[in-house]
């Protein structure tokens, strides 16, 4: 089992670092309690770019991705990652807790990684409360989605007030 996934967003480098390196942002944009970010992905089989919203307040991370033509995976609408966050004035970082959610927007939603999450908990890859964290996350995401009819957009609007640009 791998350790969670931990990513750096450095804003005043414009720079997005993951496990597999840095690359550059073309797009960060604050506002109160949120970061849009907006970047191409290079050499990835099924994903051109990136936009994603970083929310610590849900313990969220919301990311559209712009698909290759014909990749298999452009049925969905949103894949959202269940994180913790660390927000300093000019550094973020997030830790991924290893549950997702895939949304296709007024239709449905199913949560996946149940077994990577597991698996990271047996293996002290994550603690207790963490996961619980994690747990709880998830359940709000998918049962307010559920009392919105399945509409992300109408769900972020009534939890944060937040209305996402893509």
């Amino acid at each position: 089992m791998h350790a969670p996934k931990v990513a750096r967003y450095d804003l005043r480098a414009k720079t997005h670092t993951i496990d597999r390196g840095s690359y550059p942002v073309d797009c960060f944009e604050q506002g109160d309690g949120w970061l849009y970010m907006a970047r191409p992905l290079v050499d990835h089989p099924h994903i051109a770019a990136m936009e994603a919203y970083l929310l610590p307040a849900l313990g969220l991370q919301v990311n559209r991705w712009e698909h290759h033509p014909g990749s298999e995976y452009a049925w969905y609408d949103f894949y959202v990652d269940v994180m913790t966050f660390d927000v300093q004035e000019t550094f973020w970082t997030s830790c991924d807790l290893y549950l997702d959610v895939i949304i296709t927007e007024g239709k449905a939603a199913r949560i996946l990684d149940t077994d990577e999450f597991l698996g990271a908990r047996a293996d002290g890859l994550l603690t207790a409360a963490e996961a619980e964290f994690a747990l709880t996350t998830a359940h709000t995401l998918l049962n307010g989605l559920g009392s919105c009819g399945y509409s992300l957009r109408a769900w972020l609007r009534s939890a944060v007030g937040l209305e996402v640009a893509f």
